[in-house]
């Protein structure tokens, strides 16, 4: 067996890193790490089949912020859209696919928009997530303005759900900085790929309102694993040597200062985080054993991303990390905790992912720091009932 092979395999079953949770359309490791941040705009006709009928929405016209695949450079291209489209009296919000063929390869990236609804597309029904939702989890939901549910609309609101196709022109272009003030959420997964100058592997979130709730976490390693040996495919001698490696979790404690467009960065928190040196000691035959030591407590640190949304670095006193932006997104409506697949929804996908790792820590087989929401190192009741609450909220 390929001793890298190894070595990575053992590194994402101790540090939890799944490829579940990582961004709907994405199929591995190495593609999340082939896209970018950029604004797209789409122009052109769009087919909504539902209950109601079949309707057509023409000249639509949409700028929203996506992760675009590395290979589809700037400029404009021909698309087709498939997807979902949610009808309100007021907007159409759409979530789906976009996929692209500039050549001959073709290229796929998850997309959600939103589209003041002036074409007449009927609206019939009661908010569906909260009649399958929300009477089965005995949740009440009520919000201070139309925004503050997720699909910028009151929970009572007629909506209407439709099939949504089309083809559409869409020009990919730099990230407009600053964003319009108006965007008061903010959402970003992150890629550690150095530490100290030196080459790492981690995983970083941040989910922002901005002036208010701010949380970020992150875990990274140098993967200084000791050499393992060469092992023939099939040979299973690996799983009886033990050995010990560690690695760094950092967590917002208090956040001080949060802005877009800070100085000559494109977001910006400032604060008080702790770190933590996570020991994870392997004794062969699935035996394990994991121990806490706390760094730094209340040190003052900050998260910068820079102008382009492409690159952030994490400074912790002494102690820095950077990497690249894997996913973005910015609204100025709520983004809900809880979705794990980014697919711009809170399901059921999201609360059976919750519970098959409900009760694991870090070494655990299928701990996932991504869903860890509360910051307590265990996936357990806070995860469960965050989701929970969330079910069937766009955004």
């Amino acid at each position: 067996m390929d001793i890298k092979r190894i070595k990575t395999t053992l590194v994402l079953f101790v540090l939890g890193f799944t490829l579940l949770a990582i961004p709907t359309g994405v199929t591995s490791y190495d593609s999340i790490r082939e896209r970018y941040p950029a604004d797209v705009i789409a122009q052109g006709d769009l087919n909504l089949t539902g209950d109601p009928g079949t309707f057509e929405i023409i000249g639509l016209q949409a700028n929203f912020t996506a992760m675009v695949p590395t290979q589809l450079a700037h400029g404009s291209y021909n698309a087709l859209f498939s997807g979902k489209a949610r009808a309100t009296m007021q907007n159409i919000f759409f979530r789906g696919d976009l996929y692209v063929t500039p050549n001959v390869e073709e290229y796929e990236f998850h997309v959600s928009f939103t589209v003041p609804n002036t074409y007449g597309i009927p609206v019939s029904g009661e908010h569906e997530y909260e009649h399958e939702y929300g009477q089965e989890f005995g949740n009440e939901y009520e919000h201070e303005n139309e925004y503050e549910y997720g699909l910028g609309m009151d929970s009572d609101e007629p909506a209407e759900e439709y099939e949504a196709s089309g083809e559409l022109e869409v020009t990919i272009q730099p990230i407009s900085a600053p964003l319009p003030t108006e965007k008061t959420w903010v959402k970003i997964k992150g890629l550690v790929n150095s530490s100290g100058g030196e080459p790492a592997f981690g995983w970083l979130k941040a989910h922002a309102k901005l002036g208010e709730s701010t949380h970020v976490r992150a875990f990274w390693t140098t993967m200084n694993l000791p050499a393992i040996g060469d092992f023939d495919e099939g040979d299973d001698d690996h799983l009886n040597i033990g050995f010990t490696f560690s690695f760094y979790a950092a967590v917002l404690a208090n956040a001080t200062m949060v802005e877009i467009g800070y100085s000559d960065s494109a977001f910006y928190i400032q604060g008080l985080w702790n770190l933590f040196n996570i020991s994870w000691t392997y004794h062969g035959e699935g035996n394990f054993t994991c121990t806490f030591e706390s760094v730094l407590e209340d040190a003052e640190g900050d998260f910068t991303v820079t102008a382009d949304w492409r690159y952030f670095t994490l400074t912790i006193s002494d102690v820095v990390a950077g990497g690249k932006v894997v996913f973005l997104l910015h609204r100025s409506f709520m983004i809900p905790q809880g979705d794990v697949n980014d697919d711009y929804i809170v399901d059921v996908w999201d609360l059976v992912h919750i519970a098959k790792r409900y009760g694991t820590t870090p070494g655990k087989p299928d701990f996932d720091f991504d869903i860890d929401f509360d910051d307590d190192f265990e996936v357990g009741l806070g995860e469960l009932t965050t989701v929970a609450a969330n079910l069937g909220t766009e955004y």
